[in-house]
């Protein structure tokens, strides 16, 4: 008998969002532990009741966001966990949606850097470099910083001189 897991798929969802959700819930709440080997991508089709592609890619994201390592001919591994704060502040779903705008913000602040280092002033620059120690000051830390970090990418998106950056971050 397989122990099938039911999947819950939120709207907007893809499979491969709830299973990658799914496994980051196993990770975090030590069903497979640093270290520990996934079941074989038959097994957690098994156990999602899902499509090799699916477990697939959401194995694919996990090893892209440094959670797991896929070894050739022998399986995948648990690199570490995922971030403790992050998950008990949030949601599986909600970490999804944070992904995604996490990729919107990269696509966002790279052309934001760009244009600030075209178009940024004396003052701009200033700011920028004054709002990142601040922000290494908290990393070396170990906290998380998140007002540090929106002041420092506000910084830059405020150097673009175009205020379109600003209002998307």
């Amino acid at each position: 008998m397989t122990n099938h897991l039911l999947l819950t798929v939120s709207n907007g969802q893809t499979l491969t969002d709830a299973v990658y959700g799914a496994v980051i819930t196993d990770i975090s709440e030590g069903l497979w532990p640093v270290g520990a080997k996934l079941p074989t991508e038959a097994a957690l089709c098994a156990r999602f009741g899902v499509s090799r592609p699916v477990i697939r890619e959401a194995l694919s994201r996990l090893r892209v966001d440094g959670l797991v390592q896929s070894r050739k001919w022998s399986g995948s591994y648990v690199l570490r966990q995922p971030d403790r704060e992050v998950i008990q502040q949030t949601s599986v779903g909600s970490l999804l949606d944070l992904q995604k705008a996490f990729e919107f913000r990269t696509c966002i602040e790279q052309e934001a850097a760009y244009l600030a280092a075209l178009r940024g002033t004396d003052e701009d620059v200033k700011h920028m470099v004054d709002t990142y120690e601040k922000l290494e000051a908290v990393y070396l830390k170990d906290q998380m910083g998140g007002e540090v970090d929106v002041e420092f990418h506000m910084s830059v998106a405020t150097a673009s001189h175009n205020s379109n950056f600003a209002s998307a971050l």
